[in-house]
């Protein structure tokens, strides 16, 4: 009986995935599997793994396209036989305690109501701050106002119960990349499913794939059309240009150097149509 199904979205991650799949194995001592989706890769990142490390726990699922971040985990959830389901950044690392993480999931008499997050640490061993405010006008009013908000953890490491997962209705493929965790971790939270921290920490690199293929604008240009996205699904037009707005004024004053990258962004949004 497999407890836990690893599910691991690459495109061209080098040997970061190996990095991340060598550490799996190490360290989980539970009865698991690793669903490797590869979205067309062509840096031999697939063949690094196949070559080097035992596979006799993991399944590769090779597309011949890149169908974006949501719709592969999606179909990497397709072939998942754990009733614990982990979705894993490729440019990440587990230790030992990620298996009294699982414990802890397994043992919950809550896990059919809550969605586990791991400490996300960067490399020297810093804490990243990876809790955020969901990013809808209404949501900041209400934080203003010391009402229930809204919060949202970056998609890089979390786990869930299968049944969870079937309740909250999977990933979003509205978006290609980015914005889809703001979405999963909002509409969980509509469904007052609860959003637990974990004592185990991932050691995540950061920006991997997307630094392969694009620049800060380019990668900043698809960010924010995957905002717009979000913000037009659950609220209006006119809520997200008075969020950006709100935001553009406070990176002026707390990151200014950002600033005319932001603008330019803004101005490719407004003039572009996207």
């Amino acid at each position: 009986m497999t407890d836990v199904s690893i599910i691991i979205v690459n495109y061209n991650s080098k040997d970061y995935l190996f990095k991340c799949v060598q550490s799996i194995i190490s360290n989980v001592k539970l009865n698991y599997e690793i669903i490797i989706v590869d979205n067309n890769s062509v840096d031999n990142s697939i063949e690094l793994v196949k070559n080097q490390l035992p596979v006799d726990k993991i399944i590769f699922i090779l597309l011949k396209e890149n169908i974006g971040f949501a719709k592969a985990n999606n179909l990497g959830v397709k072939y998942a036989k754990g009733n614990i389901i982990h979705f894993l950044n490729p440019d990440t690392e587990i230790n030992i305690n990620q298996n009294q993480s699982y414990l802890q999931a397994i043992n919950d008499s809550e896990v059919l109501n809550s969605l586990y997050v791991d400490s996300i640490i960067n490399p020297k061993g810093k804490l990243e701050f990876h809790r955020q405010n969901i990013p809808l006008l209404k949501n900041y009013v209400n934080v203003l106002l010391r009402k229930k908000t809204y919060i949202w953890y970056t998609g890089i490491s979390l786990f869930l119960h299968r049944n969870v997962l079937e309740l909250i209705g999977f990933w979003s493929d509205d978006y290609f990349m980015y914005a889809e965790d703001i979405d999963f971790f909002y509409r969980a939270q509509l469904l007052n499913i609860n959003i637990k921290t974990v004592d185990s920490t991932i050691i995540h690199y950061g920006q991997i794939c997307s630094k392969s293929v694009w620049d800060n604008f380019n990668r900043k240009k698809f960010v924010e059309i995957s905002l717009k996205k979000f913000c037009l699904k659950y609220s209006s037009i006119y809520s997200y240009y008075i969020l950006k707005f709100l935001m553009l004024f406070y990176s002026f004053f707390k990151n200014p150097r950002e600033i005319i990258l932001e603008l330019r962004v803004m101005c490719f949004i407004i003039f572009k149509k996207v």
